[in-house]
């Protein structure tokens, strides 16, 4: 390192840390940690999203490791600090009251949870995301990292698409092996249910949406990135998933949207207009008449593509729908049979619910179909969430979510171009998700969980002001006056 680039990295970082920016010292241990979660993520995602109790058993062990190499940097780096904790306090808090629902209270007949089994199960789970989502925090500080994170989701997503297509095509009608293995007329891709797919696909097709809107793409990259949408977009609409379907025009609805509106036209590095003037008025009015213009050519192109990709099988199940929110049926149980029961459930533990993981055992005493049908899921994750984890945990949850917005519209704001456009695309893809899970459960499936997780990170890391200055990367050890450049 020549002596000028040696003094513009001393005088960067002299003037981060006067501003109070702090940076983790990065070691061997560190960089293990980052690289082979991610790594681990992308290769569960193959068996059924890693929903198999040995799947589920070896990712738990594999995160601990990481875990472990994280308190191992720590150690030899003398600092001991715990990424975000303000973001990660509701769900601590979350995973505290799931660890008071397996304890046998004084004077109580049982715990509170009904199936104690299963919630030790959760508990193990969502640790092992909590710890995920610290490990990612902690490390996402530079530019190639939070690319590694995006590069991470977009590949998954396509690549789960490009198997889906194949598999719809060839295997399930050519390959006994893997038609056997894959559970053929039932799934999606890799996944048991198509519903399943379809969240995963929301969640990779909402971060390269915002990237493609708000990113400054080269020619070549952005055709690959239309190309890599194309596909997953064909792949959710020939998935059949009726949530995935609505998800994720929701989603596309909302990103141009949200782009639409907020976009400001900027003139010698001042703003254009105001909106309480005459011309920010019709500025205004011209935006909204072009957001509403928009979003009906997409509404009309999206029926389009379902009408000719998924054929008469969207179709019909499209005309399914009413039956969802009908009375029971001799063809089965619908959806406002499960929330009508889901709701006394959630009235008769109020407070902290039946236990995560409790709501197979503890709903036959509310369906009336008297056991006709097995319920396990509430076919909506914040009726699920109230229902096993009472009004406490929905209202970690809901805190949870506004310190998300709040730091998500912050770095919205940013100057940098990369930090805007991957925290637009991952809100992009939050909000999907938010929808899917109205009518869906497809966060149960651990590999969408610790993509959301992902989506998270993207939305909400600091990512330190250092990078805005072009430099790669320094590490600031206390105690002696070296300033280290690292390549990653």
């Amino acid at each position: 390192m020549n002596l000028s680039r040696a003094r513009t990295l001393k005088y960067v970082t002299s003037k981060a840390l006067e501003s109070g920016e702090r940076f983790p010292v990065v070691g061997l241990f560190g960089t293990i940690s980052f690289y082979a979660l991610l790594v681990t993520i992308a290769l569960f995602s193959i068996p059924y999203g890693a929903v198999g109790i040995w799947h589920k058993s070896l990712l738990i062990l594999l995160v601990s490791v990481f875990a472990g190499f994280r308190i191992l940097d720590s150690v030899t780096s003398r600092s001991f600090r715990v990424a975000e904790p303000l973001l990660l306090s509701p769900l601590f808090g979350i995973l505290g009251v799931a660890t008071l629902q397996i304890v046998p209270w004084p004077g109580a007949a049982s715990a509170i949870s009904v199936d104690p089994y299963e919630t030790r199960s959760f508990i193990l789970i969502f640790g092992a995301v909590i710890v995920a989502a610290e490990v990612l925090l902690f490390y996402t500080f530079t530019a190639h990292r939070l690319q590694c994170l995006i590069v991470l989701v977009i590949a998954v997503g396509a690549g789960s698409a490009v198997f889906g297509m194949l598999r719809e095509l060839y295997f399930d009608h050519q390959s006994d092996l893997l038609a056997s293995y894959l559970f053929p007329e039932q799934g999606f891709a890799q996944f048991i249910n198509r519903n399943h797919f379809a969240l995963l696909i929301e969640m990779a097709f909402g971060l390269l949406l915002g990237i493609l809107i708000k990113g400054d793409l080269s020619e070549k990259f952005k055709f690959l990135c239309w190309v890599l949408a194309g596909i997953m977009g064909y792949s959710a609409i020939a998935a059949n998933s009726r949530g995935g379907l609505v998800s994720l025009a929701a989603l596309v609805f909302f990103a141009v949207s949200v782009h639409m509106m907020t976009r400001e036209k900027q003139e010698n590095g001042d703003r254009e207009y105001r909106y309480h003037n005459p011309l920010g008025v019709r500025i205004l009015i011209r935006k909204i008449s072009a957001t509403v213009g928009l979003l009906v050519l997409f509404f009309g192109l999206i029926v389009f593509m379902i009408a000719v990709v998924g054929g008469d099988t969207v179709v019909t199940r499209i005309e399914k729908l009413k039956g969802e929110f009908e009375t029971v049926t001799n063809a089965g149980v619908n959806r406002n049979l499960i929330w009508n029961s889901t709701l006394e459930m959630i009235e008769s533990e109020p407070v902290f619910g039946v236990g995560f993981g409790g709501y197979a055992a503890s709903i036959p005493r509310f369906e009336t179909s008297g056991g006709k049908y097995r319920l396990q899921q509430a076919h909506n994750d914040y009726l699920e969430i109230l229902s096993n984890g009472g009004i406490v945990c929905f209202a970690l949850f809901v805190l949870f979510g506004v310190i998300v917005v709040h730091r998500t519209a912050k770095n919205l704001r940013s100057d940098n171009t990369l930090r805007q456009a991957s925290c637009f695309g991952a809100a992009i893809g939050i909000f999907g998700v938010l929808i899917h899970s109205l009518v869906d459960f497809g966060l149960h499936i651990p590999v969408n969980a610790f993509i959301l997780v992902i989506l998270v990170v993207i939305a909400t890391a600091n990512i330190r002001r250092i990078e805005e200055n072009r430099v790669d990367f320094i590490s600031y050890k206390k105690g002696d006056n070296a300033y280290f450049r690292s390549k990653e």
